[in-house]
């Protein structure tokens, strides 16, 4: 997004002739929707996405009759961030996807009320599952794997802030320690935004394994759309984030599927588990502590049993769909009873773990 960056002054020249081109269409958009939403007459908007906060605030809807879902850190957008101060004038609250983001946000909008609710997911479709490992083999596009192979894999879309090199740079390390470990890796996802230069793409990433000597020990899957079976084939399941996530919903998943999960420890992420207990975590952008703990799940079969098997119960415990919409009603009637000044739940409490 343009409001993401800062810009110098030609930059800002351009944004302001684009945002001419475009006012007339936002203005007419923010009328219909002011109309729509006046029309059902509800309690409460809820508005989902950074731009929609903004144009619900600019549609002429009640005052803090709005709750906003943050899913984003918003201290790396200067532009968007002054907006947004502006428009949570017209909020009653927000729900945040983390206590990263609950924080982040009360940094940028300390007048606006936070909630924290976890993101959840299926726990009975992502549920652990026999699966042969011979199947990534196949669509990597390699020959099956010897007996006794491990399968590691990293699942995500190819922003280069995923750690898709990090991982392939772990990998080199490992087989330079152990050059006969019986480990095969997989980096599953593709390049899916329409942005320059923030992502690699596959022939990147193939440069990067065939400089690193690893080609023959490294195979490529494409996107999927449900990434369960993936999961449930892999032995070893790497999280490498090199800058901080808000959530990391893949690590949600894993560990539902019941697999030992290695996790860069920041932002959101590093909320979702307990170190040694139900994943593993390891420094951000460290090839070196990430290759040692690789090896270390990969000698060790009765760890990784142990751990895939706590995960699934964190993730049941902590991320299962039921009991969502129970916690956001409860929310949404705190953010209307506190704008309309009948309840002392909501404060501004920085840090706590439900409102801020």
């Amino acid at each position: 997004s343009v409001l993401h960056r800062r810009h110098n002054p030609l930059s800002l020249l351009r944004l302001a002739e684009r945002a001419m081109i475009l006012l007339p269409k936002v203005r007419k958009y923010c009328d219909a929707l002011g109309r729509a939403v006046r029309g059902y007459a509800p309690e409460l908007v809820h508005s989902n996405g950074l731009k929609m906060h903004l144009l619900a605030a600019l549609s002429g809807i009640e005052a803090h009759r709005t709750v906003w879902h943050l899913h984003e850190f918003l201290a790396d957008r200067p532009t968007m961030s002054r907006a947004l101060r502006w428009a949570s004038r017209r909020a009653a609250g927000a729900i945040a996807i983390s206590q990263a983001v609950a924080a982040d946000a009360h940094q940028v909008l300390p007048r606006l009320k936070v909630r924290v609710i976890y993101n959840s997911i299926d726990v009975a479709h992502f549920s652990p599952a026999a699966a042969a490992g011979q199947t990534l083999d196949a669509l990597a596009g390699l020959t099956p794997a010897p007996a006794g192979t491990l399968r590691v894999g990293l699942v995500a879309t190819f922003a280069k802030w995923k750690g898709q090199e990090l991982l392939m740079e772990a990998a080199a390390r490992m087989f330079a320690r152990t050059p006969d470990a019986p480990v095969r890796f997989f980096v599953i996802g593709g390049p899916i935004y329409h942005t320059d230069g923030s992502q690699f793409n596959l022939r990147d990433l193939r440069l990067t394994a065939q400089r690193l000597g690893i080609q023959e020990r490294l195979g490529f899957i494409g996107f999927q759309s449900d990434p369960c079976d993936v999961f449930r084939a892999l032995d070893i399941v790497v999280h490498a984030s090199t800058s901080p996530e808000p959530f990391g919903l893949t690590i949600a998943e894993a560990m539902a599927c019941g697999r030992p999960v290695i996790v860069s420890r920041a932002g959101g992420a590093a909320e979702l588990f307990t170190d040694g207990v139900d994943a593993v975590g390891f420094e951000p952008g460290s090839a070196e502590e990430l290759a040692q703990a690789i090896a270390a799940l990969a000698a060790d079969p009765q760890r990784r049993a142990d751990l895939g098997r706590q995960a699934r119960q964190s993730a049941q415990a902590r991320f299962s769909h039921d009991g969502l919409a129970a916690r956001m009603i409860t929310a949404y009637r705190d953010f209307l009873a506190a704008a309309a000044g009948q309840s002392p739940v909501i404060a501004h409490a920085p840090f706590s773990p439900e409102i801020r």
